[in-house]
């Protein structure tokens, strides 16, 4: 302990402030090293995680695109037809898919007939 006394008490002022200087030196690359290190190893997992969100963006897009183009076309059947045409085109899907149109059909009938049954009372 008497060493240390004696080898600071030899340093000059200009000794003292380049040791403390270059220590802060060394600590800042340590830190800087250290976040680097850190930064490289989080990459891919950020890297990941945005390319999951475009994807799921990318989907939600897809499937609202899908839903406006349906909704386009419907209106355009709707301006382009005349109410007569709609009832042919009924029953011309009634007769090409007739079991499919008669669930339909008693599906709408319960969901009615309970609606009735809620309103009586």
């Amino acid at each position: 302990m008497g060493e240390l006394k004696t080898w600071w008490g030899k340093l000059s002022d200009d000794d003292r402030a380049g040791g403390a200087i270059a220590s802060m030196v060394a600590r800042a690359q340590e830190f800087g090293a250290t976040a680097v290190r850190t930064a490289n190893e989080a990459a891919p997992v950020v890297g990941d995680k945005i390319r999951s969100l475009a994807s799921g963006i990318r989907e939600k897009a897809t499937d609202a695109v899908q839903v406006a183009d349906g909704l386009e076309s419907a209106g355009d059947y709707l301006r382009e037809k005349k109410l007569e045409h709609l009832g042919e085109d009924f029953w011309g899907l009634v007769r090409r898919y007739p079991l499919r149109s008669l669930l339909i059909a008693l599906g709408l009938w319960f969901w009615l007939a309970g609606r009735r049954k809620y309103r009586v009372n």
